[in-house]
């Protein structure tokens, strides 16, 4: 069968169809278009290709079924069971870097706390790798066995420095060394229980409830991370959250009695979804 062809026949969007020749064929977009018709699928390649499409077809993100996502122009892998990376979220990994670029410590240890995919510390190495004074050890930590492996992964593919990364399964910070961090950071799940039954069904029925579920408030990860944070942070350290967009002025008051200094951080929308929390 020509690629054409199968292109032809495909019922899913143009974009998405071309993502999956390009994943299984190793075809760029321009050659799809200008040799589609020329280049005949090995039936290896056309029984992936219906496993994928039929996948998708029922519902399945686009991203489990390619099995990567790109975060800040990087490719992540991950899989079902991994939260899939968020532009929100890139907002998050900007904030931070942003501060440690600008203090004077030659050095930061940094936790990334509900790690998922790894992306919002990857990120952060990554966008300090051509800071040489800005030196980074890191610490990724999730409750989820899968996703610190998934996360594992894409250190050693991403990053190729994992003697400055550890990885440490812990329910937040029941099973951390209580060594304490100059930088945390984390994308905890923060969806109220009610609102989970109307998210699309894509997130809904195929994306980890753990990563997603608040509790009843949306606010059970910040009541943890509120409890524990003085342990794990130093005296001048500094915490970065991502929060929903209409969560900002609840999570800042369940830690306003430890931080002097908390400044909500809106997005281009005008809505507060990172808060920088510190002690002046």
């Amino acid at each position: 069968m020509k690629l054409s062809d199968w292109r032809a026949a495909c019922a899913l969007p143009v974009q998405e169809k071309d993502l999956l020749i390009e994943s299984v064929c190793g075809i760029d977009k321009l050659h799809i278009v200008s040799d589609g018709a020329s280049v005949l699928l090995s039936d290896q390649m056309l029984e992936k290709l219906a496993h994928l499409q039929a996948r998708r077809l029922r519902g399945e993100p686009l991203q489990y079924v390619l099995g990567f996502a790109y975060f800040l122009g990087r490719r992540f892998r991950v899989c079902p069971g991994v939260l899939i990376p968020r532009p929100d979220t890139e907002f998050l990994v900007a904030e931070a870097v942003a501060w440690i670029r600008r203090k004077s410590k030659p050095h930061s240890r940094v936790l990334d706390l509900c790690t998922g995919s790894g992306c919002v510390g990857i990120s952060i190495i990554k966008e300090l790798e051509q800071d040489r004074s800005a030196g980074v050890e890191l610490v990724m930590s999730d409750v989820s066995e899968q996703a610190l492996a998934v996360a594992k992964e894409n250190c050693a593919h991403l990053d190729g420095r994992c003697e400055k990364i550890s990885f440490i399964k812990s329910d937040y910070f029941a099973s951390l060394p209580s060594l304490p961090f100059d930088v945390i950071v984390s994308n905890p799940p923060y969806i109220k229980t009610d609102d989970l039954a109307g998210l699309a069904c894509e997130v809904r029925d195929h994306e980890p409830r753990i990563a997603l579920d608040g509790g009843a408030d949306g606010l059970m990860a910040y009541r943890k991370i509120a409890a524990g944070i003085l342990q794990f942070l130093k005296e001048d350290g500094h915490l970065f959250l991502e929060v929903g967009f209409d969560e900002a002025e609840q999570v800042k008051a369940l830690f306003e009695p430890k931080f002097s200094q908390i400044d909500i951080v809106r997005d281009l929308n005008g809505f507060g979804r990172v808060l920088h929390l510190y002690n002046a």
